[in-house]
């Protein structure tokens, strides 16, 4: 989402980023080329991000990488710039945009659904989105759990592996909108499967 909203600047030798004695107001992603500084001191090479501190905080950029003397393009460069504004109004609509998913989420969950709004907007609040390549193992077998999962995309393979048998044998699989750990989670008890042989890429 926040590459959508950057744009790409290809610029000649010599061009000035930022300026000398100003602070940027914005966030920058060097994709080929380097920058120098006007009194010698800073180099930034290709992928790097920077300009990223005064996008995060509200204050003038005192990073490393910006610096009272300037940022000028010592080759051809690439580079990639969203402002400051755009940056903050961007990640406050994605901020709200996950909030509003995890909450249709939480409603849809039996267990979690009788809880009151203000309680679904609690746990809505400590979800983070995790994305698991295929064929990754998010719980092994006999593994304490503590985290209760959401699938928004993808399948998970759960299966059970029984002492003596070379194989695990599936149990389920298991695909968007649905959920596990939530045994683990309540009751503290080991996971009886192993949950989380891809069949696909997963985001949970």
């Amino acid at each position: 989402i926040l590459v959508q909203n950057m744009t790409k600047l290809t610029l000649s030798p010599n061009t000035v980023v930022i300026p000398e004695n100003k602070n940027s107001d914005a966030l920058f992603y060097l994709e080929s080329g380097t920058l120098k500084s006007s009194d010698g001191i800073h180099m930034i090479m290709k992928d790097t991000l920077f300009g990223d501190v005064f996008c995060d905080h509200d204050q003038p950029n005192n990073g490393d990488l910006d610096c009272d003397g300037g940022l000028t393009t010592q080759d051809q460069c690439i580079l990639w710039k969203i402002s400051r504004l755009l940056f903050q109004a961007v990640l406050i609509n994605y901020s709200k945009s996950m909030n509003a998913s995890s909450l249709n989420i939480i409603s849809s969950v039996p267990m979690l659904a009788p809880l009151s709004l203000s309680q679904q907007q609690r746990v809505a609040d400590v979800m983070l989105e995790v994305f698991f390549p295929k064929d990754s193992i998010i719980i092994e077998q006999g593994q304490a759990g503590n985290t209760m999962y959401f699938i928004k995309s993808g399948q998970v393979t759960v299966k059970h592996h029984n002492r003596g048998e070379a194989e695990a044998k599936k149990l389920d699989v298991q695909g968007s909108g649905t959920y596990f750990g939530e045994t683990a989670l309540l009751d503290r008890e080991e996971a009886g499967a192993d949950g989380g042989i891809r069949t696909a890429d997963c985001i949970a």
